[in-house]
């Protein structure tokens, strides 16, 4: 089970780093470019912003992608811990031996 949701997030996060990355940044920052220019006045800071989302749209994708895959591969790798209460048969004193030497 927790490999089907390791690899579920890992896929989910590929899916949300290219729509951040594509859509959210490159095609918003794209129309923000065409809808800063068109404006009367042109809004050069609006037209600075469209490029500087276009800049770092594979880069904010990228991470997202990276993150989550790290994410994924955690939860799809992970065991039970193991009880800290109980010793395994290795590791257990022997009785009448305080020092903790084996015989």
């Amino acid at each position: 089970m927790r490999k089907i949701i390791g690899y579920t997030i890992i896929v989910l996060g590929v899916a949300l780093g290219i729509y951040i990355g594509f859509w959210i940044f490159f095609v918003g920052g794209v129309i923000a470019i065409i809808d800063s220019i068109k404006a009367t006045p042109t809004d050069a800071i609006g037209v600075a912003l469209g490029f500087g989302r276009i800049m770092f749209a594979s880069f904010f994708g990228w991470m997202i992608v990276i993150a989550t895959g790290f994410l994924g591969a955690f939860v799809a790798a992970g065991e039970k811990p193991q009880s800290k209460l109980r010793p395994s048969a290795d590791n257990r004193i022997h009785r009448g031996n305080r020092f903790g030497i084996r015989s």
